[in-house]
Order: C-alpha cells, then sequence, then structure tokens
C-alpha cells in the first residue's frame, strides 16, 4: 500500500500530485456546462464537479476552479445568473473532453467542437442538444472557498429535460442506459454498470 503524509503531497511533482488527488474521491459524472455572455455568445465547459445539494426545493451545486481556470463560465455564470449542466454519454465525450481547449471569448466551443446548442424559451444559456439529460439553472447563492479561491455555486433547477428510456414512473433515473461516461481524474473516462437496485431503508 501506497502511503502519504500532508508534507509528501505538497512536495510532490505538480501533474503527479493533481492525478492523484483528482482521483481520490472515486468517479465522478462527467457533464458540459453551458453558459452565454450577456451578447448571447454561447460558452461550453467540461465539469467534474456537480453535487446535488436538495430535493425540496430542487437544488444542485457546482464546483468553480479559481478565476483564472475558468474564466468565461464563472464571468457568463455570474453576469446573467443563469448556466446548463448536461450529461456527457460515450456517444460524445471526445468532442466533451475537446472543450478544454483554450478559445477567445467571441468564440463558442459548440462550434469548434461540433455540439449542438439547445435553448429554452426565456432562458439565455445554452443546453446540448446531443446530451440525454439536460438540466437548466438559475443561480441561487454562491460561497467563496479561502482555502483555495475555488466557489461553489448552488443553482434552482428550472428546466428538466431527460430522455424517455431512462426515468422510471416512480423518478429513478437509469443513467447506464444511456452510456453515460464519469472520470477517474481529469482525462480517464469510464463507463459505468447498473449492478442492482436497493430499497432506500429511510423511506420505508
Amino acid at each position: 500500500m501506497h502511503c502519504f503524509s500532508h508534507e509528501d503531497l505538497l512536495n510532490m511533482e505538480k501533474p503527479r500530485r493533481t492525478a492523484l488527488m483528482n482521483g481520490l474521491s472515486g468517479f465522478r459524472s462527467a457533464v458540459l456546462v453551458g453558459t452565454a455572455n450577456q451578447q448571447g455568445v454561447p460558452n461550453l465547459a467540461m465539469f467534474f464537479s456537480t453535487i446535488h445539494i436538495g430535493a425540496n426545493p430542487p437544488l444542485m451545486g457546482l464546483l468553480l476552479r479559481p478565476p483564472a481556470a475558468r474564466q468565461h463560465t464563472r464571468d457568463n455564470l455570474f453576469a446573467t445568473r443563469q448556466f446548463t449542466i448536461n450529461a456527457v454519454s460515450a456517444k460524445f465525450y471526445r468532442q466533451a473532453h475537446a472543450t478544454e481547449q483554450r478559445l477567445p471569448a467571441e468564440e463558442s466551443e459548440f462550434v469548434a467542437c461540433g455540439l449542438t446548442p439547445n435553448y429554452w424559451p426565456d432562458f439565455l444559456a445554452p443546453a446540448v442538444a446531443e446530451s440525454p439529460i439536460r438540466i437548466g439553472l438559475q443561480l441561487q447563492e454562491h460561497y467563496d472557498i479561502a482555502s483555495n479561491q475555488t466557489t461553489l455555486v448552488i443553482g434552482s433547477v428550472q428546466h428538466v429535460e431527460i430522455e424517455s428510456e431512462l426515468l422510471g414512473d416512480d423518478g429513478h433515473l437509469r443513467p447506464d442506459r444511456a452510456r453515460l461516461v464519469c472520470v477517474g481524474d481529469l482525462e480517464t473516462y469510464y463507463e459505468p454498470q447498473h449492478v442492482e437496485r436497493i430499497a432506500n431503508i429511510r423511506h420505508q
């Protein structure tokens, strides 16, 4: 077994430390976050940091990297107070990963990566037409994390679109049927499989 102290991690070469720390939390959902600037130019970026906040009211969280690392998404989100979260499937994960390239604010990742924007009426932020699960959110609140200059954004769910075969009558989702992908670090993709559904004891 490999053992690392806090000092070991701090002294580790940056690429190795980054890979290790990003893998410690296990599999994480790969999603595309859609925003638009105030002129309506759409932006799309890959994120691995969505968080379930609550069901009543319906809230989801997103952890933003420090400002310099994800400036367009951050700027657009706070300027318009709207964003989308779009699940990434095995059908287009390579195109989704390509959104990591640095583009000028006036250029759209949708065009550069061959993806299609999808809009709800009176909602500025674009969703991804290729995504089997699309969520439109309104910025509710945010918290700056002083330890590393990241920001936890909490959004109120305004729109949800789910492919029919993924949703059961009782509200349970089967994301494996859409071949949704997850990541183990920042660049390694996995396709999870359904194992078993076990009744939630707290709800009995």
